[in-house]
């Protein structure tokens, strides 16, 4: 039996070794694209299923042991979110993305859209229910590992920021994102809010804690730089497109948290 979780953390690293290599290392745009898909692609189980802890990863890997003989060892199909692997695996995943955007630019193209892809699943893995909270021990150790997990999840956002010349138009994308997981929009929101058993009042309450708020400082410095990577026009039509509600406040909330805290106005 091989652990899965493991070898897709390697298999990771390596890739990320190679992306950041553009000179050594040519790629094609669909190889760029692949691995732009990388980390939707092994975080989207535990996105859609909206409350479970595990991801589900099938498969099985294919030894050559004596050159014409394939043997195939079955690998274990469960990596919890919340295990040392798992954090180590959201953080390989951030690294590579990281390193798409400062040396993938050019090669990625038509596909830059599936950035947006991948950081709104990473993001959706950080609310609370993904993590355990058996016991007082366990919730500070998942608040610690979730923390840093945010924090790499933060470089995603700021990476596009100092490149605003070639990404700039995509920050409103990943700040629409932002917004509405905020606003109780992901997956585990929407079965709260679906239901008929919640009044309004406990579903607003409950939008506003599905991250922690270590989680949700370690992420804000992340949002004001989207915010700050906007043209006007792109905040207006963001504006435009969330509609009346929740989403809508939330931006109104944090241009307000932008202006008063993070943006340069000249003075000291």
């Amino acid at each position: 039996m091989v652990e899965s979780g493991p070898v897709l953390l390697r298999c990771i690293q390596i890739l990320t070794s190679v992306a950041s290599r553009d000179v050594i290392y040519p790629l094609e745009a669909c190889h760029v694209a692949l691995a732009w898909h990388c980390p939707s692609v092994i975080f989207s189980l535990v996105y859609q299923s909206g409350s479970s802890r595990n991801m589900l990863l099938p498969g099985s890997l294919t030894r050559n042991g004596s050159g014409a003989k394939h043997e195939k060892e079955e690998c274990s199909s469960v990596v919890k979110i919340g295990s040392d692997v798992g954090v180590e695996l959201y953080g390989a995943c951030c690294q590579l993305l990281c390193s798409l955007i400062r040396h993938r630019r050019r090669e990625s193209g038509h596909c830059i859209a599936l950035l947006g892809d991948s950081s709104r699943v990473l993001l959706h893995c950080l609310e609370v229910t993904y993590w355990p909270l058996a016991d007082e021990s366990a919730k500070v150790w998942s608040t610690k590992m979730a923390t840093y997990c945010a924090t790499w999840l933060r470089r995603i956002y700021e990476e596009p920021c100092e490149q605003k010349e070639t990404l700039g138009k995509y920050c409103c994308h990943m700040l629409s994102n932002y917004l509405c997981v905020l606003a109780g929009h992901g997956p585990v929101g929407c079965i709260y809010h679906s239901s008929q058993v919640f009044p309004s009042d406990l579903l607003i309450s409950f939008s506003h804690h599905l991250y922690s708020r270590e989680v949700e400082a370690a992420l804000r410095p992340g949002a004001y730089a989207l915010i700050d990577a906007c043209s006007a026009n792109d905040l207006q039509q963001l504006d435009a497109s969330l509609g009346e509600g929740p989403r809508r406040n939330a931006l109104l909330a944090l241009r307000r948290e932008y202006t008063q805290q993070f943006q340069y106005t000249g003075k000291v």
